[in-house]
């Protein structure tokens, strides 16, 4: 027979370790009816033991705990699953206010009772919501000043076209046409002399002739490559072909475009960019290897962004060393790429010709060509 002393003592233990837990704690019978509540439930809920004793817990504080995803979850899924472990309650309580409560649940079927515990997470979770909200604000800040800078470069990148059209338009409406008159004026006076037999003056006046013509030709080929027609294509590989061209006549660079996914850039600063990156990579090509063959290749990867690699067929090069003494542009061509939300990857093996790809995320400006 259990020594009554005993029970009581063990029953004045159990209700002093009951009220000194933290969390909030309930006992309740299976039909959900308060039976006990320890001092911590008391205080965070402002109740006292006597106003909720023998109430169902959905009927407490004017039905307060009456959520329906709270019921189903005592209803029906803590008789299966005898426990409920971090159920989140987000609720504004009379009285108490706004408070997040994370739930814990077990039933006892032996003792046809159900234990839960509540731990107030108010503070915690709104510290972590206003850290996180902070983040959010200074990833948000920093892509918008990213954005910012990236259209400050593009918008410096146009600035300097402008001044090379404006170049180019100079070369073409003024110094062609001085130089082109020059040419119709020796022609006249070749003419004349001629006729009247200045044989000597005739040759020199003939070879003048040759160097504005050929001055005529460079500055036609000057403006030309200042602001060349092609850029308003907004294709890709064409752009690249041209280039591709110039090279073979300039550097007798023999360059193949493969094209396995075509592109539209549709702002024209970008393709100004890109058309500067592809170039200096090719230029590196001409000035480092032996190599008198290239190959471009344009096409989609994997996570869907735009892959414009320029592959030599020669030695290769040691890019750091280069780099250390005279130069390779490499700080050049990531800032540019930079500016374009892209990527640049090397892939240099001596002996075995050099890799160098230029990613680029498919954005408003630059898409998939349909056609393609």
């Amino acid at each position: 027979m259990t020594d009554p002393k005993s029970f009581h003592d063990l029953k004045t233990f159990t209700d002093e370790l009951f009220n000194t837990l933290r969390e909030g704690f309930l006992v309740l019978n299976t039909d959900f009816r308060v039976r006990r509540a320890n001092a911590a439930f008391c205080d965070l809920f402002q109740v006292e033991l006597e106003e909720i004793k023998g109430k169902k817990l959905f009927e407490l504080g004017d039905g307060q705990w009456d959520i329906t995803e709270l019921r189903e979850l005592l209803e029906q899924i803590l008789p299966q699953n005898k426990t409920i472990t971090d159920y989140e309650v987000e609720h504004d309580f009379p009285g108490v206010g706004h408070r997040i409560i994370y739930l814990n649940a077990h039933q006892i079927d032996d003792m046809q009772l159900i234990l839960i515990a509540f731990e107030d997470a108010t503070k915690r979770i709104n510290a972590f919501r206003e850290l996180e909200e902070a983040r959010q604000k200074l990833e948000n800040r920093v892509e918008e000043r990213t954005r910012q800078v990236r259209k400050l470069a593009l918008q410096i990148t146009e600035v300097e076209q402008q001044e090379r059209r404006r170049m180019a338009q100079i070369l073409h409406d003024d110094l062609q046409q001085v130089l082109f008159s020059i040419r119709l004026t020796l022609n006249l006076i070749q003419k004349q002399i001629a006729e009247e037999g200045g044989q000597i003056a005739e040759e020199e006046i003939s070879e003048v002739t040759e160097m504005v013509i050929l001055a005529i030709d460079k500055t036609r080929q000057l403006s030309h490559d200042l602001n060349p027609p092609i850029m308003q294509t907004e294709k890709i590989s064409q752009i690249l072909e041209w280039l591709a061209e110039r090279y073979d006549e300039m550097y007798d660079l023999r360059t193949t475009v493969d094209v396995e996914t075509d592109f539209l850039v549709k702002d024209n600063n970008v393709r100004i960019v890109l058309l500067k990156i592809v170039r200096e990579l090719l230029f590196n090509i001409v000035k480092h290897t032996e190599t008198r063959n290239a190959i471009i290749k344009i096409n989609r990867s994997k996570d869907n962004k735009m892959i414009i690699r320029v592959i030599d067929e020669g030695g290769g090069f040691d890019l750091e060393k280069i780099e250390q003494t005279e130069g390779f542009g490499l700080f050049s061509i990531l800032e540019r790429i930079n500016l374009l939300g892209g990527s640049f990857e090397t892939d240099v093996v001596l002996g075995r010709g050099c890799r160098m790809a230029v990613k680029l995320p498919l954005e408003d400006d630059i898409v998939p060509d349909k056609k393609d």
